[in-house]
Order: structure tokens, then sequence, then C-alpha cells
């Protein structure tokens, strides 16, 4: 295969979770497992993963936290937070923060398999789409200058014109 795999950050301060959640992911996603926020964060400074899948309840930094540094810096990665703890005030806090998903532990593998691949899906999709606004920018700004061009144009033209009528005998005398 030699499409590239999407990035997968897993966040987990629990290592036999990350271990698990990497290895259930590991054949269709390039997985980065780290095991807290700061570190996910560090990561992300030096690329950018297309979803992230944490854990809410860390030490230090949590999942909704994290959730809204990334938000805010890179509102086009898709969030997925997990957590042994939920309830619903929780998952619409996360809602409202702009998390794609969250997924309540224990968890059934294709459940999260599925909530990744549909983050997998949007991440593309808004690849895709960023992608084709820059070419419809490029296309217009092309435009644009065709358009300055011609005028520019135009105007000498109009200008030659005047200069022509000028020094042109007059057709009355």
């Amino acid at each position: 295969m030699d499409e590239k795999k999407p990035v997968l950050f897993v966040v987990d301060d629990d290592p036999i979770m990350r271990r698990l959640l990497s290895q259930l992911f590991q054949e269709k996603y390039a997985v980065t497992a780290l095991d807290s926020a700061y570190q996910a964060l560090e990561k992300l400074a030096q690329y950018t993963p297309d979803i992230i899948l944490s854990d809410i309840k860390m030490p230090g930094k949590d999942g909704l936290s994290l959730a809204t540094d990334i938000a805010k810096s890179h509102p086009e990665i898709p969030i997925i937070l997990l957590t042994g703890y939920g309830n619903k005030e929780i998952a619409i806090n996360a809602i409202k923060l702009g998390v794609f998903d969250f997924v309540e532990k224990p968890f059934i593998n294709c459940e999260i398999r599925i909530a990744v691949d549909r983050a997998a899906q949007f991440s593309n999709l808004i690849k895709n789409n960023s992608a084709y606004v820059r070419q419809l920018r490029k296309g217009a700004m092309n435009m644009l200058r065709s358009a300055k061009r011609e005028t520019v144009l135009l105007k000498e033209i109009s200008w030659l014109k005047k200069l022509v009528d000028l020094n042109s005998p007059s057709e009355t005398q």
C-alpha cells in the first residue's frame, strides 16, 4: 500500500491502555503513543496529526484541557475523548469544545474503530476542502491579475487612440 497512513495521536497516562490502543490502530494508522497532554502538545508543535484520541482523566493537564488548547490552535483536527467516568455533563462540555466524539470505557473495539475511522474521514474531507479553497483562491487571483492587465491595456489603447486623434489631420480641413 503506497498511500500514506493517517497520523493518530493516542494520549493516555495508562501504559496498558496506550499499548492496547496503539496495537488496535497500528495496521491502519501511523500511531504516536503519548503519556500526557503535555507530551501531546510538544509533539503537536513538531507535526500535525490527522486525529487525536485522548483519555480525559490524566494527571496534570486533562483531556478536556488538551482539547481546548488544540481547538484554539488546530480546530481542523478531530479529537475523540475517552473516559471511564462518563456522564452527560462531561460529554456536553466536550461537544461544546468541538470534540469530534466521546467514547466511554470500557469500549468495544469496533465502537472505537468506527469513531476513529469517522474522524479520519472527516480529517480527509477538511484537508481536501482546504486544498480546493486554495485552488479557487489561486484561480481567482489569476483572473484578477488578468482583469487588471486588460484594464491597463484598455486604458493604454484609449490613450493611444486619443493621441492618434490629436496628431491626425482633421478631416474637415
